[in-house]
């Protein structure tokens, strides 16, 4: 439903999507974070099994909406995990990509 909503839905641009602690994300800006991440992502994780592990942030929900977007049975880890704990956990479930937070961008 994001996904759709971020890509499809007619919401005033300017309006607030997210309200982060000393920062206010519109529409348009997540809107442009999740076009980002589907487009330089695709080949990658495209009708894949894909891990997510983020903190509830602006880029965390444009991920989760870009991974929709490329039809991704998403798996969303606790953001608290370690990192090797996290991709231990990506292994068993032999995902074929991992996504997470590294400062203020992802990785994979």
């Amino acid at each position: 439903m994001l996904s759709r909503l971020l890509f499809e839905g007619n919401i005033p641009s300017q309006q607030d999507a997210v309200v982060e602690p000393g920062r206010r994300i519109s529409w348009s800006e997540l809107r442009e974070q999740a076009q980002f991440i589907a487009r330089t992502q695709r080949e990658a994780v495209t009708r894949r099994r894909v891990g997510l592990c983020f903190p509830p942030a602006a880029k965390s929900y444009a991920t989760l909406a870009a991974m929709s977007r490329l039809t991704c049975d998403a798996f969303l880890f606790d953001a608290h995990l370690s990192l090797e704990d996290a991709l231990n956990l990506a292994r068993k479930l032999k995902l074929g990509a991992f996504l997470g937070a590294t400062g203020d961008s992802a990785s994979s």
